[in-house]
C-alpha cells in the first residue's frame, strides 16, 4: 500500500496555505474546510475567544471593537475574513455562510446559537488590508492623516463613489442627496462616450466635464458650476468627527439594527509604535462607538497583541493610550499551538482500513518508536505520539516536526532568510508545507516515515537565493543522498535556538524508517557530516555541535582560517587558560603553616613572566623539545625546582587555540557598521561561537589536567588522587615547597602580625633571658656578615634573603626574629641616622613602605660605669630617676627628659619679648638642642663632654629662672609692667622716685634675684596713691573751673530771656565735658577737656545764647508800601559776635609794665583796641 491510499480526501486536491484578507477566490472552500480548534473554542479560555465574541455581538447594546493578534499565520487573517462572512451572512453558491460556521460549532450550544443570532443582525462588512488600501491615495487635504484616509476610501469604494479622491466622492455624495447620480453618470456615458467610473479617474485633467453636466443639473451657466466644483474641491477638509457623521447618516438610511463593520487586516504593523496613528485608530474606533451607539465598529489583526503593538512608550503615552485598550477591549489571541489539529483534520485524516493498520502498528513497536525519537546532547524535547490515535493521525509525520518546522521557519523569518518583509509560520503556511512533502511521500511506501529535510522543499520557492545556494550547489556536486538531506536539515535548524544539531540528533531528523539499524545508520550520517565540513558547506564547534553555512558564512568561515596570526599566539592564549582561568593563584599555601608562597610559570619549559625560586611547569603534546611520557621524568629530574605537570595527548587541542585566536583577530579587523546586515549577523554569531568554543576548551582542559601526570626532581607524585585540577596542582606545589626550602624546618612557631606587637611592647625582660634561638642566630650572623662584606643591611634585604632558597621563610616569621633580636639588645633600627624607639621601630616593622629605609646596625657594648654614671646625671640633672635597666632603654628615657627640657625651656624662652630677662636661657638651650640630637650611645660615652656646663646652666640661670616664672614674684613683675605701660602719660605731672625704681625693675637682667621684687612691690604701692591723689584734685579744680564758666553765662541779661529749653541746651556742653572729666584717668586729658570747655565751648554757647535772646527783626517797609527787591528776606538777622579777651592783639612793643607811664600807654593801646572791636559790632568776652 502507498501512503497515498491512507488518506480519506485526496492528498492532491487545491488547498490554500496562506489566507489571504483581500482574496475572494475559494470562498465556499475556505469556510467549509475551516477548522474551529480547540483554541478557538475556548477550551483553555471560553470568555476570550469566539464563544465569548459572538455572546457579546449577539447583545442589542454590543458597543466595543476587537483586537485580533498572532503571529505571522497564526490564522488571524483567515479569522477576519471568516467574521466577515459570517456577520454579513453572504450567500455562496446557495449556502449561507453563518449557518455553514454554526455547523461546526454544533457540539457547542450556546456558541450556536449566538452565531445564528448575530446573522440575523442586518450587517454590511468591510474587509480590507489597510497596507495594501493605502497604495494610490491621491489628492488627499493634509489635514487628513492616513489612517482616516484609508477609511474614507473604503467606505466610499462601498458606496460606488470614487476611492482615490475624496473631494470627487464629495461631489458624488451631494449629486446622490439631490437624486442626480444617476442621471449624472448616464449622461457622462452618452455625452463622453465612457463610463463615470473611468472618466474620473482624470476627472481634474477633465473638470469642465463635470461642471458641464452639473451646470445643467443645477440650471446654472458653465463658468458657474465649474467655480462652485473648485470651491468644493479646494475647500474640502475631513476630519474624524466627519467621518463620523458620514457614517451615522449612512447607518440610519438603513434598516433598523443596521450594522457596518470595519474588517481591518494587520492594523499593528501599520500603526505600530506610531503615536499618531495609533491614536487616529483609537479616535476612530471610539467615535464610531459614539456616533452609531455600537451600529459601527472596528474588527482589526496584529501580529503582537495590542500592549506589543504599542510598544515601549513614555508613561504620559502610556497613559494617552489607556483609551484604546478600552475601546479594543475584545482581544483575541491566537497562537500556532493547534497548528497540527488544522493539518491532521485537514490533510492527514485516514480511511478506516488503513487507520487500523497504523494503529496496529504502533501498539507493537510504540517503546522503540519513543525510544528513536528522543532528543539527546542537551537538546530540547520535543512531543512525542502520546496514544495510537495521535500516531494515525499523525503519521507519517513525526509530532517533533510540527513545533520544530514551526520554530525553524520562525527563526528563518527573523534572520530575513525569506523573499519579503513577512513569512507566515502558523498552522495555514503549515498546512501548504506539509501537503508538498505529502505529496513526495504519496508513491512510498506506508513504512517509509518523513524526514524533516524534506520539509525544505515546501519553503524553497521563497527562500532567499544567497541563503540557499549551497544546498542547490550541493545537490549537483554531491553524490551521498544521506549528505544532502543533512544540509537541509541543518539549514532548517540553523536558527533554532535549544535544539542541538549532534550527530545524534541529526539521525534522528533524517530517520527514513523506525526499524532502521541505528548504529549503521549514525556512522552514515557521520560520514555525511565529515564530507560536508571537509567541503565548508557547514562548520563543527568545539562541543561536536553542526552548523550550516550560508554563502556568506562560508567566505567568512575561509577568511577566518587564512587569518593571520602571530605563531605564538595559541600558546598564549593556552597561558592565560592554565594560569588565568583555571589556576587563576599566582600563589600557593603551605598546608603545615598557612602561608602563601608564590610560584613561577612556564609553558612547555619556557618562562612566564619573573624568575621565582620554584615553577609550575606545564608541558603540553605540542612542545617543542620532544618530551614524551617516556622521558618526561629524566626531563623533571634536570629541573629540581620545578613541578612538571604532563598533559595527555589531545589532537585538536592545538587547532582549536588557533581558530579562537583567528576568530578574534577577524572579527576584531572586520567588524564594522558599514558591513551589510547579513555580514554583521554572521560576525555576531561568530563571537557566540568563538565564547562557546572557548567554554568548551577550558572545560576540556579541567578534564585532562585530572588526567595529567605530575613529577618533582625525576620522581612521578603518585599519591595525590585528586582530579580537580586546582586541588591536585596545589598537592603537587605543596611538596615542591617542602623539597627546595631546605631551612623551613628552623620556623618551630607560628608567627603573626599579633606576636611581632607583643614582642615589641613587652616590658618582660624574662622573655628574652634564654639563649637564642637558632632561627635568631641564623638571622644575627646574616647581619654580622654584611657588615664584615660593609654591606648595608635593612628590613628589606633581610626579608628578601630570607623569603629564598633554602629559607622560606614568611615575612611575618622574619620580622618577629628581627624584633627578638631587636629586644635582646643585639641590634638597633636607624632611619636618617636616627635610632628609632621602640614605638617607632615596631612602625617601621609594620609598615612596608619603610622596610627599604630601616637600616638595621649590631649594637656596641657600653662599659657598666659608664651606664651607672649617665644615670646618676639623669638624677642630678632632673631631679628624677632614670628607671631603665638596659642601655638602650636609658638613654632612650634620657632623651626622653632632654626633649621634655627642651621644650619646656623653648616654650619660656618665646616669652623673651614682654620679658627681656629671659635672653638669659639662649646659650642654655644651645647646649640642649646640640645634645638632644646625638645618639644613645654618646650619652654614654660623652658624658664628661657636656655634663659641667648643663649643670652650671641649671645652678645659675635655669633654676632661678624656672623658680621666678612659675612663682608669686611673676605676678608682682607683670603688675609693674602693666603699671608702666599703662600710666606713662601720667608720669609728666608728678615727680616720683618710685617711677625710676619701677623702671629699674622692669629693665633688670636678673629681677629674681635680692629684694627687688619686694621693693618693686612697694613703689608700686606708693606711685598708685600719689597718682590717684594727683588726678582727684585735678578733676575738683577742673570742675570749679567749669562751673566758673556756667556762672559767667548766666550773669547775662540775654540767658534771662531763654526759657527753661533754651538755657538747658546753653548749659548741656558744659555738663558733658564735667562728666567726661570725672571717668577720665589721664591729667593731661582733664587739663585739655577744661581748657576746651572754658574756651571753645564758652565762646560757642555764648554767641548762641545771643542769636536765641535776640531773633531777627522785621524788614521795614519802603516807601509808598512797595518791595522793591522782592527776593530779600521779610526779617532782618541780628547776628551778635563775641571775642575772647586773650585773643585780642594790643599794640604795645615792651615786654613788661615797669612805670606808671607803662600802664597808661598800655590801657590806651588796650582801649583803642577794644574800642575798634566795639566798633565792628563785636562783644568782647571776659
Amino acid at each position: 500500500m502507498t501512503q497515498k491510499e491512507l488518506y480519506l480526501k485526496d492528498i492532491n486536491r487545491p488547498i490554500e496555505g496562506v489566507i489571504k484578507a483581500n482574496d475572494d477566490r475559494h470562498l465556499l472552500s475556505e469556510l467549509e474546510e475551516y477548522v474551529l480548534t480547540n483554541e478557538l473554542l475556548g477550551i483553555a479560555n471560553r470568555n476570550k475567544m469566539l464563544p465569548g465574541l459572538f455572546e457579546d455581538l449577539s447583545k442589542s447594546n454590543f458597543n466595543s471593537s476587537v483586537w485580533i493578534s498572532g503571529y505571522f499565520g497564526s490564522g488571524k487573517s483567515h479569522l477576519l475574513k471568516m467574521m466577515s462572512l459570517v456577520l454579513e451572512n453572504k450567500e455562496i453558491n446557495g449556502h449561507k455562510c453563518a449557518e455553514v460556521f454554526a455547523q461546526k460549532a454544533k457540539d457547542d450550544f450556546e456558541l450556536e446559537g449566538n452565531i445564528k443570532r448575530v446573522a440575523k443582525i442586518p450587517t454590511k462588512s468591510i474587509l480590507f488590508n489597510i497596507a495594501a488600501k493605502s497604495d494610490g491615495i491621491t489628492g488627499m487635504s493634509s489635514t487628513i492623516d492616513p489612517v482616516l484616509s484609508i477609511f474614507l476610501k473604503v467606505f466610499n469604494e462601498m458606496l460606488g463613489y470614487d476611492p482615490l479622491n475624496p473631494e470627487i466622492a464629495e461631489v458624488e455624495r451631494h449629486l446622490e442627496s439631490i437624486n442626480q447620480y444617476d442621471f449624472f453618470k448616464t449622461e457622462y456615458h452618452k455625452r463622453f462616450n465612457k463610463s463615470w467610473e473611468k472618466g474620473r479617474e482624470s476627472i481634474f485633467l477633465n473638470q469642465h466635464e463635470l461642471a458641464e453636466i452639473y451646470a445643467e443639473i443645477k440650471s446654472i451657466s458653465t463658468e458657474d458650476a465649474d467655480r462652485y466644483i473648485d470651491n468644493l474641491i479646494n475647500n474640502y477638509k475631513l476630519d474624524i468627527e466627519g467621518f463620523g457623521e458620514l457614517v451615522t447618516n449612512y447607518i440610519k438610511s438603513q434598516q433598523p439594527g443596521y450594522r457596518l463593520v470595519f474588517c481591518v487586516d494587520e492594523v499593528g504593523q501599520f500603526i505600530a509604535e506610531n503615536v499618531k496613528l495609533m491614536l487616529s485608530l483609537q479616535t476612530i474606533a471610539e467615535t464610531l462607538s459614539i456616533k452609531t451607539q455600537g451600529q459601527s465598529f472596528l474588527i482589526v489583526t496584529s501580529q503582537n497583541d495590542l500592549n506589543a503593538t504599542i510598544g515601549d512608550l513614555g508613561a504620559k503615552q502610556a497613559h494617552d493610550f489607556s483609551r484604546i485598550q478600552g475601546r479594543f477591549s475584545i482581544k483575541i489571541p491566537l497562537t500556532s499551538a493547534n497548528a497540527d489539529e488544522v493539518i491532521q483534520k485537514r490533510l492527514l485524516q485516514k480511511k478506516e482500513e488503513p487507520a487500523n493498520m497504523l494503529a496496529n502498528m504502533y501498539s507493537k513497536d510504540q517503546n522503540t518508536i519513543k525510544t528513536i525519537l528522543k532528543f539527546n546532547d542537551g537538546s530540547r524535547q520535543y512531543q512525542v505520539y502520546r496514544d495510537a490515535d495521535h500516531f494515525v493521525n499523525t503519521y507519517p509525520f513525526l509530532p517533533y516536526q510540527f513545533d520544530l518546522f514551526q520554530a525553524a521557519i520562525k527563526a528563518l523569518s527573523e534572520h530575513n532568510a525569506f523573499i519579503g518583509s513577512q513569512q507566515s509560520v502558523g498552522e495555514r503556511s503549515m498546512l501548504g508545507v506539509f501537503q508538498t512533502v505529502a505529496k513526495m511521500y504519496a508513491e512510498k511506501e506506508t513504512d517509509t516515515i518523513v524526514s524533516f529535510a524534506h520539509m525544505y522543499e515546501g519553503i524553497k520557492d521563497v527562500l532567499q537565493s544567497n541563503i540557499q545556494s549551497d544546498i542547490l550547489q550541493s545537490d549537483r556536486s554531491i553524490d551521498d543522498e544521506i549528505a544532502k538531506e543533512a544540509l537541509k536539515a541543518l539549514f532548517l535548524v540553523k536558527y533554532v535556538k535549544g535544539f542541538t544539531a549532534s550527530v545524534g540528533n541529526i539521525a534522528i531528523l533524517l530517520l527514513p524508517r523506525f526499524d532502521i539499524d541505528l548504529g549503521a545508520f549514525h556512522k552514515q550520517v557521520q560520514k555525511a557530516l565529515n564530507l560536508l565540513e571537509s567541503q565548508t558547506y557547514i562548520q563543527r564547534t568545539a562541543n561536536d555541535i553542526y552548523e550550516y553555512l550560508t554563502n556568506q558564512e562560508k567566505d567568512v568561515e575561509n577568511e577566518i582560517k587564512s587569518t593571520e596570526i602571530d605563531p605564538n599566539a595559541p600558546s598564549e592564549l593556552l597561558v592565560s587558560y592554565l594560569f588565568e582561568e583555571i589556576i587563576r593563584d599566582s600563589k600557593v599555601k603551605l598546608d603545615t603553616n598557612n602561608q602563601p608562597y608564590e610560584f613561577g610559570r612556564k609553558l612547555d619549559d619556557i618562562l612566564i613572566g619573573r624568575e621565582k625560586d620554584f615553577y609550575l611547569n606545564f608541558i603540553t603534546p605540542f612542545n617543542a623539545n620532544s618530551i614524551t611520557k617516556a622521558n618526561v621524568n629524566m626531563f623533571s629530574l634536570g629541573r629540581p625546582n620545578d613541578l612538571i605537570v604532563f598533559l595527555p595527548e589531545n589532537n585538536r587541542l592545538f587547532d582549536e587555540l588557533k581558530l579562537i585566536k583567528k576568530t578574534d583577530k577577524y572579527i576584531q579587523l572586520t567588524n564594522s557598521p558599514s558591513l551589510d546586515i547579513h555580514k554583521q549577523r554572521i560576525i555576531q554569531d561568530k563571537a557566540t561561537q568563538n565564547a562557546e568554543r572557548k567554554g568548551t576548551i577550558l572545560n576540556q582542559l579541567k578534564e585532562t589536567l585530572g588526567d595529567a601526570l605530575m613529577y618533582i626532581n625525576g620522581s612521578e607524585l603518585t599519591d595525590i588522587g585528586s582530579r580537580d585540577p586546582k586541588i591536585k596542582i596545589t598537592l603537587g606545589l605543596q611538596q615542591l615547597i617542602k623539597t627546595i626550602y631546605t631551612n623551613l624546618r628552623m620556623l618551630t612557631a607560628d608567627y603573626s602580625e599579633a606576636l611581632l606587637v607583643k614582642l615589641m611592647q613587652s616590658k618582660d625582660d624574662v622573655l628574652f633571658k634564654d639563649d637564642m634561638l637558632e632561627v635568631e642566630v641564623e638571622l644575627l650572623n646574616r647581619i654580622q656578615r654584611n657588615k664584615a662584606n660593609h654591606e648595608r643591611t635593612t628590613i628589606k634585604s633581610l626579608l628578601d634573603y630570607f623569603s629564598s632558597r633554602p629559607y622560606g621563610w614568611y615575612q611575618a616569621a622574619v620580622l618577629c626574629i628581627i624584633a627578638k633580636v631587636y629586644k635582646r639588645n643585639k641590634i638597633s633600627l636607624k632611619q636618617d641616622a636616627n635610632t628609632l624607639s621602640d614605638r617607632n621601630a615596631l612602625e617601621a616593622l609594620q609598615r612596608n613602605n619603610q622596610y627599604n629605609t630601616t637600616i638595621i646596625e649590631l649594637e656596641e657594648e657600653i662599659a657598666p660605669t659608664n651606664i651607672q654614671k649617665l644615670k646618676n646625671f639623669h638624677q642630678e640633672y632632673f631631679n628624677e630617676p632614670n628607671l631603665g635597666n638596659e642601655p638602650k632603654e636609658i638613654s632612650r628615657l634620657f632623651k626622653l627628659r632632654l626633649e621634655k627640657e627642651l621644650k619646656d625651656l623653648s616654650d619660656m624662652y618665646g616669652k623673651r619679648i614682654r620679658f627681656k630677662f629671659l635672653e638669659s636661657l639662649g646659650e642654655p638651650l644651645n647646649r640642649l638642642k646640640l645634645l638632644v640630637e646625638k645618639e644613645h650611645l654618646y650619652f654614654f660615652t660623652a658624658l664628661d663632654q657636656y655634663q659641667d656646663d648643663l649643670l652650671d646652666d641649671k645652678e645659675n640661670v635655669i633654676e632661678a629662672t624656672k623658680r621666678f616664672m612659675n612663682g608669686s614674684q611673676l605676678t608682682i613683675f607683670e603688675n609693674v609692667l602693666t603699671y608702666l605701660e599703662s600710666n606713662n602719660a601720667n608720669f609728666d605731672y608728678i615727680g616720683s622716685d618710685n617711677i625710676v625704681t619701677l623702671k629699674a625693675v622692669a629693665s633688670s637682667p636678673t629681677p629674681y634675684r635680692g629684694s627687688l621684687m619686694q621693693e618693686a612691690k612697694e613703689a608700686l604701692d606708693n606711685i598708685q596713691h600719689e597718682l590717684s591723689e594727683k588726678q582727684l584734685s585735678e578733676r575738683l579744680a577742673a570742675k570749679e573751673s567749669i562751673q566758673s564758666s556756667i556762672e559767667k553765662l548766666k550773669q547775662f541779661t540775654d540767658f534771662a530771656k531763654l526759657n527753661e529749653k533754651q538755657q538747658n541746651e546753653i548749659l548741656a556742653p558744659f555738663e558733658n565735658s564735667i562728666k567726661e572729666i570725672e571717668h577720665e584717668r589721664f591729667i593731661g586729658n582733664i587739663r585739655s577737656k577744661t581748657y576746651n570747655a572754658n574756651v571753645e565751648v564758652y565762646q560757642r554757647q555764648l554767641e548762641k545764647m545771643m542769636s536765641l535772646a535776640n531773633p531777627p527783626l522785621p524788614r521795614p517797609k519802603p516807601a509808598g508800601g512797595i518791595i522793591s527787591e522782592p527776593n530779600l528776606p521779610l526779617y532782618s538777622p541780628l547776628k551778635i559776635t563775641f571775642v575772647r579777651k586773650d585773643s585780642v592783639k594790643i599794640n604795645f612793643k615792651k615786654p613788661a609794665l615797669e612805670t606808671k607811664q607803662d600802664v597808661e600807654e598800655y590801657l590806651t593801646a588796650l582801649r583803642e583796641q577794644y574800642f575798634r572791636i566795639i566798633d565792628e559790632d563785636k562783644r568782647i568776652s571776659l
